[in-house]
């Protein structure tokens, strides 16, 4: 997340995922084996992105995951319960609007059929949330 001169928020993203789908391909063309370092961020990289399959509601969690950790100053690691898999985040914070966690939760559901379809849906929720909190 970057902030523009002007006051604006904006998504950014270095391009780590492209360089190393580059760096792959020329090495496999090269006759070189398939092995490659994968990159993740602790905290930040969805379940199914760790396991190479990515889609594009993984941009989502990540998102979400940006959200809480600017809300509790908690990686969703550390507020992780494995035995009920679930993220246990709301009670690191206060003040929250109700439809906002939701919203963040639905950003981290663990399965991507779960999070929102699209940048469209995020745009609209957001607007929801918005007009509710006036």
């Amino acid at each position: 997340i970057m902030l523009k001169p002007n006051g604006q928020l904006v998504l950014i993203d270095f391009g780590t995922a492209g360089e190393m789908t580059c760096t792959y391909l020329a090495k496999i063309k090269k006759g070189g084996s398939g092995d490659v370092t994968m990159i993740k961020s602790a905290g930040y990289t969805p379940p199914e992105q760790q396991k190479g399959k990515a889609v594009s509601q993984s941009d989502f969690y990540a998102l979400g995951s940006i959200f809480v950790y600017l809300l509790t100053g908690k990686h969703l690691s550390d507020v992780y319960d494995a035995h009920n898999d679930q993220f246990n985040w709301r009670s690191h914070t206060s003040g929250i609007s109700p439809l906002l966690m939701d919203f963040i939760d639905q950003l981290i559901a663990r399965q991507p059929s779960q999070r929102p379809l699209d940048t469209q849906v995020i745009l609209e929720r957001l607007k929801t949330i918005e007009r509710h909190e006036l």
